[in-house]
C-alpha cells in the first residue's frame, strides 16, 4: 500500500467516523489537531439539549480486512500495540487533562477503528460483554469499533480522567 493510499484511506475513515459521530449528535469540533508531539485526529462535542458540555477526543486508525485471521490478528493484544503508538496515547491523555483543568468533568478518550472489509465478516467478536471492544457501525463494506485506551496496555502516564465506553 502506497503511501498516498494510506492517506486516501485514513481520510475516507474519519470521514465515515465523522458521519456516525454526528448521526449520534456528536460533532466535530477539532479535525486533525496538531500539538506538541504530534496530532490529535478528533475532538468531538455533544449536542444535546443540555447545559453540560460533553467532550469525545479521538484517536481515529483505519484498516482493511480481508479475512478473518487478518481480523483476529489485527485486534489481538500484540495487534493492538504494533497499531497504536504510545504517542498517540500520551497525546488522548494530554489534550484529555487539558480539558479536565479548564473545568470540563465530562471527557470521553476513545480509540476508533474503522474497518473496511472485502467480504462478509462475522461481528460476534465485539458483542459479548467482557469485550474490550464496542461495536458502534456496520454495514456491508465498513465497520466501526471503539476500544477502551486502557485496553492497548501502553505505558502512557496515568490521567485524572474518567475513562467510559
Amino acid at each position: 500500500m502506497t503511501k498516498d493510499h494510506k492517506k486516501e484511506l485514513g481520510k475516507w475513515g474519519e470521514d465515515q467516523l465523522d458521519k456516525w459521530m454526528i448521526e449520534q449528535e456528536w460533532h466535530p469540533i477539532e479535525k486533525n489537531l496538531r500539538i506538541h508531539g504530534g496530532e490529535i485526529d478528533r475532538i468531538y462535542i455533544l449536542k444535546k439539549h443540555t447545559d453540560e458540555k460533553l467532550f469525545c477526543i479521538a484517536e481515529v486508525k483505519t484498516n482493511i480486512i480481508y479475512n478473518k485471521s487478518n481480523l483476529n490478528l489485527l485486534l489481538s493484544e500484540v495487534g493492538i500495540k504494533k497499531y497504536i503508538k504510545t504517542r498517540q496515547m500520551k497525546n488522548l491523555y494530554k489534550i484529555g487533562e487539558n480539558y479536565l483543568s479548564k473545568g470540563f468533568s465530562k471527557i470521553f478518550l476513545r480509540l476508533f477503528i474503522i474497518l473496511k472489509t472485502t467480504k462478509k465478516i462475522d461481528t460476534s467478536l465485539f458483542e459479548g460483554k467482557f469485550s474490550p471492544f464496542k461495536l458502534c457501525f456496520k454495514s456491508n463494506h465498513y465497520f466501526i469499533i471503539s476500544l477502551e485506551p486502557e485496553f492497548t496496555k501502553i505505558q502512557a502516564r496515568k490521567s485524572l480522567l474518567q475513562i467510559k465506553i
